[in-house]
């Protein structure tokens, strides 16, 4: 087995810790080939110390539970699983009239299992939760979410934030925050949310799971591949304007790849994992190419303070010297 290169760090209150660097499976593809591609990528990732894969949306889901068992299900060794739930979820189609009469801690046991039952035997589920209500916070979800950990049919849960504002929203003294695990993006390009970390790993027992590190793909090249590749012929020239919106605050990032002792990618996630209190980073699945820079992220150069003192210029916050657990 490779040696370990990815750390880890525990979520507070339970026996749950989680890989600094963990995958984001929706954006799997199916079919023989990509499944082979896929398990290859997975198991090589694993070997190297990346056990938590997040398992999100409702197709991509199903598809990404079918690989994950498809690479662990006769491993012994844990894995963590990220699975997403809202109140709409357990609406969809699918879910039996009995299970839809139930309240809502049955409705979430039933499907929780079933995506257990698509699982590999190993896994360990954490559970991010969804508020889709027009009224604001689900005021069940926290109570009943409590009760499944404590029976053990989730190890964790937490609240899922789609923007830096909704996270720094909940925040707020007025509105305690529930579960022991809070997702928000965190960037180079989206550091919005970092103060709000801070603020929060002061008075709650809670960790973060950092969503789109890698900025939408433009902090490691792929969204300007993928612009390119999937153009259509027909579409006009792309704008000036529109180019410098996407490449200037990227390039204003250059200095840390200067000497080529790390690349963008690299820089971006030691940035987001500088922070004690974010647990894991979660990118994209990568190409079997891509794999190795990823899984190198903790290996690659800290920053020297001079380059935090040019974060803080730029991003408006300033990293830690060493976060614990970083190498």
């Amino acid at each position: 087995m490779a040696p370990t290169s990815v750390s880890r760090r525990p979520l507070p209150g339970v026996d749950v810790s989680l890989s600094t660097l963990s995958f984001e499976l929706g954006g799997l593809a199916s079919g023989p080939s990509a499944d082979r591609i896929g398990v290859g990528v997975l198991r090589r990732a694993r070997e190297a110390g990346v056990t938590t894969f997040l398992a999100s949306g409702a197709t991509p889901a199903a598809n990404a539970e079918r690989v994950l068992s498809l690479a662990f299900g006769e491993r012994a060794e844990p894995i963590e699983v990220v699975i997403d739930r809202s109140r709409s979820d357990l609406e969809r189609p699918g879910v039996t009239s009995t299970e839809a009469a139930g309240g809502l801690r049955e409705r979430l046991t039933a499907s929780i299992e079933r995506t257990r039952s698509r699982l590999p035997p190993a896994a360990r589920v954490v559970l991010r939760w969804s508020d889709d209500t027009v009224n604001g916070p689900d005021p069940e979800i926290g109570d009943a979410l409590d009760a499944l950990r404590s029976e053990r049919v989730v190890e964790a849960w937490g609240p899922r934030f789609p923007t830096p504002d909704a996270l720094t929203a909940a925040a707020a003294p007025s509105r305690p925050l529930r579960g022991v695990v809070v997702s928000a993006p965190v960037s180079l390009l989206q550091p919005e949310a970092i103060p709000t970390i801070e603020t929060i790993s002061l008075a709650h027992s809670v960790a973060v799971l950092a969503t789109d590190p890698l900025a939408a793909g433009r902090l490691d090249g792929s969204r300007f591949t993928a612009a390119v590749a999937h153009r259509d012929p027909a579409a006009g020239p792309t704008s000036l304007r529109s180019l410098h919106d996407e490449f200037d605050p990227v390039l204003r990032l250059g200095f840390l790849t200067e000497g080529r002792r790390r690349t963008l990618a690299q820089a971006a996630v030691r940035f987001v994992l500088s922070w004690p209190s974010i647990v894991t980073a979660a990118v994209p699945t990568p190409p079997p190419e891509r794999l190795p820079e990823l899984l190198g992220c903790e290996a690659s150069p800290p920053f020297s303070s001079e380059e935090r003192d040019r974060l803080a210029a730029v991003t408006g916050v300033r990293p830690p010297a060493v976060a614990d657990g970083m190498k």
